[in-house]
Parts: C-alpha cells; structure tokens; sequence
C-alpha cells in the first residue's frame, strides 16, 4: 500500500512499498503418526520450507527528511528445516478417579537462514529468518470428570530475532520465554 507517515517527534518515517513481490514458498514435509484406540496419537515428523521473496521491514535514512525510514521490503531466500515430536492421550487406562488425566506435549526444533537481507548501508547481512525461535515446547496436564475441568499448560519459547533493524544494534529479540497457564471450571 503506498503511504509516508511522518513522525517529526520520533524522527520516523513509515512508507509503503507498492512494488513488494508476493512471498512463495515450497514446502516438504514428512509425518509418521500413530492413532491411539481411545482418544490420543503419538507424531514425528521432519521438514524442508524455502521461502521465496519474504517480506521484511528494512531501516534506512530519509533523505527528505534525514529521520529514520522503515519500509517493507523482499529480502531473497529463506530456508527452514525442522522436526517436531508431539504426543497427545487420556490416561483412560489409570483406575478410579485417575481415568480423568491426559497429557499433551509437543517439541519443535527449527533452523533458518536468510539471504537478501540488506542493512541501513546496503550491504547484505546474514541472518536467521524474523521469526523462528530455534526451540519451541508446549507441555499440558489435565484432568476431566463429570463436573469438573482443570489444566496447567507451560509454553516455551528459545530466543529469537523478531524484527530486523538498520543493523544489528537496532534489531529487536524476544528473549527466551516461559509462560505457565492453569485454568479450572
């Protein structure tokens, strides 16, 4: 969308760029997965992802203006390759009461890179694809009867780089993050 926001207070410029390509990708992926006679399924599977033209914000200087531009941009090519563990079951077999617990957990590795990434100089920087946390765990126990619901669930994230700055300095990460949810009705 073409546009030019002028922030004089920030010194930022935001602009569009009516000449951004659409983003491709190919992807390849291979799953085993094993169904459960009652309710759970145990899944492996590994996986190849180039991406093509993606869109990232590039930071530049406004030459009307001399403030810090940031535009969207293509960057070149980016390639993923992973594998992810998952395992999701009610504990049905347990006795009594114990009938009501089920556990979920799922395990993603990824590794990136990216090419076309120029910083606020045009020079071309090598860079992880924005985005991909190299390590990612989800985990949940819970606990359902008739009248009664709970479960905990951990989410973890490995750090990663979010947004690309001008350069390094002014690219922005997500350090590594754990969150810890429990909800009952």
């Amino acid at each position: 969308v073409p546009y030019r926001d002028v922030i004089p207070e920030d010194e930022e410029v935001y602009q569009g760029n009516s000449a951004l390509e659409p983003t491709e990708s190919m992807n390849l992926d291979l799953m085993a997965e094993n169904y459960f006679e009652s309710v759970g399924l145990v899944s492996a599977g590994i996986f190849y992802k180039q991406i093509d033209n993606f869109i990232y914000t590039q930071q530049l200087t406004d030459t009307q203006t001399g403030y810090d531009l940031f535009q969207p941009t293509n960057g070149g090519t980016a390639n993923l390759t992973g594998f992810e563990l998952a395992i999701q079951r009610q504990l049905d077999f347990l006795p009594g009461g114990l009938k009501g617990l089920g556990i979920y957990a799922n395990y993603t590795y990824i590794t990136s890179s990216a090419t076309g990434v120029r910083n606020e100089d045009g020079d071309e920087r090598e860079v992880n694809l924005p985005g991909t946390a190299p390590h990612m765990f989800n985990a949940s126990l819970s606990y359902e009867n008739e009248k009664f619901i709970a479960r905990a669930s951990l989410n973890y994230s490995h750090d990663y780089i979010d947004e690309l700055g001008g350069n390094e300095f002014t690219d922005r990460y997500y350090d590594r993050q754990l969150f810890l949810d429990f909800n009952a009705s």
